[in-house]
C-alpha cells in the first residue's frame, strides 16, 4: 500500500504528458488539414469535434486528392432532397463509410499505416486517425511534393501509374525508416499506455481493497457501539426496574401512613363530637335562659342627678324609689348588669358561647327587651355588631 502512494504523483504526471501529447498531435494534424483546403476545421478541435468533423471522410478524400489529383476517384457529398429523414440517415451513413473506405484503399496503396472507420463514431478514439493523417503529413514533407490546386482535372490512367510508382518510391529505406521510426514512437507510447492501464487497474484494485479494510474496520466499530448501547439499554432498564419496585415500596409506605392519618383524623373527629356534646351539656348547665341587664348611658346634656340607680353589682342592680317622700330601695337579680359605660364587646362577652352553639347545630335568640327609650337599638346597633363579630374572630 505505501509503493502505491509513493508512486501515486509521478502515475498523475505520466497521464497528464499522455493527454498533452495526444491532444498537441491532433492539433497539428488538424492544423495541417486546415492548410490543406479544411476551412471548417479549427486549428485546436476537440476529440469529438475532430471525430465529428472527418466522419463522412470527405475532407480526408478532398485534402489526399489535392496531393495526388484522382487519388479517390469519387467523393459521395452528402445527400439532399429526400423527405424521410430515416433515409437520409441511412444513406449518410453509407456513403460516409464508402467515402472512408476509398481514402483508406488509397493510403495503403501509399504504404501509409492506417485506421478503422469505426475510430470516428462516437464511442472510438481518435489515436488511429491523427497517425495517419500525421503520416500522410510526413509522406509529403520526405517526397517534398506540393500540394494541387483545388479543381485540377480528374486523373488519367498515367496520373494513376505515378502515384502507384510514387508508392514504390516511398518504399525505399530513407521514406521507411522515417515512417518506421514514427511507429515505433506510436508503439513506445502505445506500450507506455497499457503500463499505465495496468499500473491504474492495480492502483484501483487497490484503493478498493483499502476501501473495502475501512469498511470493514468501520463495521467492528459500530458492531462494538452496538453492543455498547445493548449493554447501556440493559442497564438503563434494570436501573428502570429498580426504581418501579421503590415506587411501589415507596407507595404502600404512604398507603400505610395515610392509612395512620385517616385513623387519626377518624379519632379526631370522635374527639371534637364528643368536646361538643360536652360543651353544649355544660352549657345546658349554665341554663338554656340568660337574662342581662344594661343601663342606658346619659345622652348628651342630660344630668347624672336623675339617674335612679343605686347600686350596681356583678349579678345585681338596686333601683332608688321615692314614695310619701321617702327613699326607698329595690334591687334585682340578673345573670349579669351592665353599667352605662359598658361597651358592645363587653355586652356581647357572655353571649360568645352560644355562638358557638349555633356552629354545632343548636338553635338560640337573642333579642332586647325594654320600654321606649331604654337603648334597645343602642345595644343592637349594626356599627358595634361589627366590633362584636370582629372580637368573636378572635
Amino acid at each position: 500500500m505505501d509503493v502505491d502512494h509513493a508512486l501515486k504523483p509521478r502515475e498523475i504526471d505520466l497521464v497528464t504528458i499522455r493527454v498533452e501529447k495526444a491532444t498537441a498531435r491532433r492539433h497539428e494534424a488538424a492544423t495541417w488539414l486546415k492548410n490543406m483546403g479544411a476551412n471548417e476545421l479549427t486549428e485546436t478541435p476537440s476529440e469529438e469535434e475532430f471525430k465529428s468533423f472527418l466522419k463522412s471522410g470527405i475532407i480526408l478524400c478532398n485534402v489526399l486528392n489535392k496531393i495526388y489529383p484522382g487519388a479517390v476517384s469519387q467523393v459521395v457529398e452528402d445527400p439532399a432532397g429526400s423527405t424521410a429523414p430515416e433515409e437520409v440517415a441511412a444513406l449518410c451513413a453509407y456513403q460516409h463509410f464508402e467515402n472512408l473506405r476509398n481514402f483508406l484503399v488509397a493510403v495503403q496503396d501509399l504504404g501509409l499505416p492506417t485506421f478503422e472507420p469505426s475510430d470516428l463514431q462516437q464511442e472510438g478514439t481518435s489515436l488511429g486517425v491523427v497517425n495517419c493523417i500525421l503520416a500522410l503529413k510526413s509522406y509529403i514533407e520526405v517526397k517534398k511534393l506540393p500540394p494541387k490546386i483545388h479543381g485540377q482535372s480528374t486523373p488519367s490512367v498515367q496520373g494513376r501509374y505515378i502515384m502507384r510508382k510514387n508508392s514504390g518510391l516511398f518504399r525505399s529505406s530513407s521514406v521507411r525508416n522515417s515512417i518506421l521510426e514514427k511507429n515505433n514512437m506510436n508503439v513506445d507510447y502505445s506500450t507506455k499506455s497499457l503500463e499505465m492501464s495496468d499500473k491504474d487497474k492495480q492502483h484501483s484494485f487497490s484503493s478498493k481493497i483499502e476501501g473495502l479494510n475501512i469498511k470493514c474496520a468501520s463495521f467492528e466499530w459500530q458492531k462494538g457501539q452496538i453492543q455498547d448501547l445493548k449493554h447501556g439499554l440493559q442497564d438503563l432498564r434494570n436501573c428502570m426496574e429498580n426504581i418501579g419496585r421503590q415506587q411501589i415500596e415507596e407507595i404502600a409506605g404512604l398507603g400505610k401512613d395515610l392509612h395512620e392519618v385517616a385513623k387519626a383524623a377518624l379519632g379526631y373527629q370522635k374527639v371534637m363530637e364528643e368536646n361538643r356534646k360536652l360543651y353544649n351539656q355544660v352549657m345546658d348547665l349554665k341554663g338554656n335562659i340568660r337574662v342581662y341587664c344594661r343601663v342606658r348611658p346619659f345622652f348628651p346634656g342630660q344630668s347624672r342627678e336623675l339617674s335612679t340607680i343605686g347600686l350596681i353589682e356583678e349579678g345585681k342592680i338596686t333601683i332608688v324609689t321615692s314614695r310619701n317622700g321617702k327613699e326607698g330601695f329595690r334591687t334585682f337579680n340578673f345573670n349579669k348588669v351592665f353599667s352605662p359605660s359598658a361597651t358592645q364587646e363587653e355586652v356581647f362577652s357572655d353571649m360568645r358561647p352560644l355562638i358557638r352553639s349555633v356552629l354545632d347545630g343548636y338553635n338560640i335568640c337573642i333579642f332586647a327587651y325594654g320600654q321606649t327609650g331604654s337603648g334597645k337599638t343602642h345595644t343592637m346597633r349594626i356599627g358595634d355588631r361589627i366590633s362584636l363579630m370582629k372580637s368573636q374572630s378572635r
